[in-house]
């Protein structure tokens, strides 16, 4: 769908395309803030990755009878699409095992799910928006794919700092062990390796 390649962010009325009870509980500006970040070894850009996701009403609605124009999805189905292409796109934020072993840092355990991401979006309600979301219509759509996007960068800004903590951590732990390795091969009292491996995690404190 053509629309999808225009500017998402500068364009698109948050506000006036979300229920006030999803509208107040959601971050928008978190899609501002994360417009172009990596992590976990994935490159991410918030409209090519909103537009991405939208593709994904494409090849659900083929699978539906009748003409596409006039599909429509329920709620659920909506955000089951933009979960499912967000976790195929970015599998290492979810915690797959494969997508893990291509990072070349420590990471926490702390990854995205979805069914929090669901549970969040639906906050205990039965429905958010009672209005069903036309297969051919980018506003319905976006109005499912932003709010979910910024409720995953919420949860991915908890991420960024465990696995930040754990690479630190883990820095730690090897200069301790290099100190201690040293310092028997170079005779340091106990008193300097103390002081060395006390430097050495102030220093890792700034990264």
């Amino acid at each position: 769908m053509n629309g999808r390649l225009i500017p998402i962010l500068e364009r698109t009325d948050v506000k006036a395309i979300t229920p006030d009870n999803l509208y107040d509980r959601v971050d928008y500006s978190l899609l501002d803030k994360y417009a172009k970040f990596s992590h976990r070894g994935h490159v991410c850009d918030i409209e090519r990755t909103i537009s991405a996701i939208g593709v994904g009403f494409d090849h659900l609605a083929i699978e539906k009878p009748g003409n596409i124009s006039e599909v429509e999805f329920h709620e659920t189905e909506a955000v089951d699409v933009v979960v499912d292409g967000l976790k195929k796109l970015y599998p290492a934020w979810f915690g797959d095992q494969e997508a893990l072993e291509a990072v070349e840092k420590p990471v926490s355990d702390l990854h995205l799910s979805k069914a929090d991401l669901v549970e969040t979006y639906f906050n205990n309600e039965i429905q958010v928006n009672p209005d069903p979301i036309s297969a051919s219509d980018w506003t319905d759509q976006k109005a499912v794919i932003m709010p979910i996007m910024a409720i995953a960068l919420e949860k991915l800004e908890a991420q960024i700092r465990a696995d930040k903590h754990t690479t630190i951590e883990t820095s730690q732990q090897r200069i301790k062990r290099a100190i201690v390795e040293e310092a028997v091969k170079g005779g340091l009292t106990r008193g300097e390796i103390h002081e060395a491996v006390k430097d050495a995690e102030e220093l890792l404190k700034n990264v």
